[in-house]
């Protein structure tokens, strides 16, 4: 047997060990709609034996130019065989495991975003130390002002305004997660919100919007057009933002 020295058993494990990156959620939810799901069988569906095994059978992937797609033994017609032998899922079985499917695929999704979420807030510093070798932002409530840096350099300082008492402007470490020039809220009244960047899942970004004396939002960060213009054109998604008091 061949003794490795201490130092190089290190080196060896370090090589092992995944670097630690920025999980972005949107393309984690995405990715994950793109895989089956699978549901429970209920009994209020009342399935004889050979529907279940028809109910079991695992989905089939179809042909889609478009996206990742899978037929379920819900989607599928029951064949004539089927029928008559009685093995074939009723309408209304059909409609109920649909449902519960769709469920099951929000559920899915919506976790896989969170997951990737916890996973930033629990490699924070590490990801923090990366990312201010390079462009972020940093967002100062109690200014009301924000900063575009590359590294310790300040490229670009800009007035913001944060959210209101009511709904105030999450503090933390977050990231871009997606870009859109031309996007409306659905939540308020359809607010035309330009150049903005998302940050959370729950809607919270950077974008474009009127700039009063006290914070005044919803809990976005409001910027004036040319500003907010400046970041959409000069920041990526990934790129670190950081809201501090």
């Amino acid at each position: 047997m061949v003794a490795l020295l201490p130092g190089l058993v290190s080196v060896l494990y370090a090589q092992d060990t995944p670097p630690i990156r920025y999980r972005n959620p949107l393309v984690a939810m995405s990715d994950r709609y793109a895989q089956p799901v699978n549901i429970r069988i209920l009994p209020a569906w009342k399935l004889t034996e050979q529907q279940m095994q028809i109910a079991a059978q695992p989905p089939r992937l179809v042909p889609d130019a478009r996206r990742i797609r899978y037929a379920y033994p819900e989607d599928t017609e029951p064949t004539a065989e089927q029928v008559a032998t009685g093995a074939a899922l009723t309408p209304k079985q059909r409609k109920s495991m649909s449902r519960a499917r769709r469920a099951a695929m929000r559920e899915a999704v919506w976790r896989a975003g969170i997951e990737a979420e916890v996973h930033n807030r629990a490699h924070s510093e590490t990801l923090a130390a990366q990312e201010k070798q390079g462009r972020y932002i940093i967002i100062k409530l109690g200014e009301q002002k924000g900063y575009f840096m590359e590294s310790d350099k300040e490229l670009r300082a800009f007035k913001i305004c944060s959210g209101k008492a009511s709904t105030p402007t999450p503090k933390g470490h977050f990231h871009v997660q997606e870009k859109q020039a031309e996007h409306r809220s659905n939540l308020y009244n359809n607010a035309n919100m330009p150049f903005f960047m998302r940050l959370t899942l729950d809607g919270v970004g950077l974008h474009q919007g009127p700039i009063r004396k006290k914070p005044s939002s919803h809990g976005c960060i409001r910027l004036p057009h040319e500003d907010a213009r400046y970041l959409f054109e000069q920041c990526a998604v990934g790129t670190a933002v950081f809201i501090v008091d």
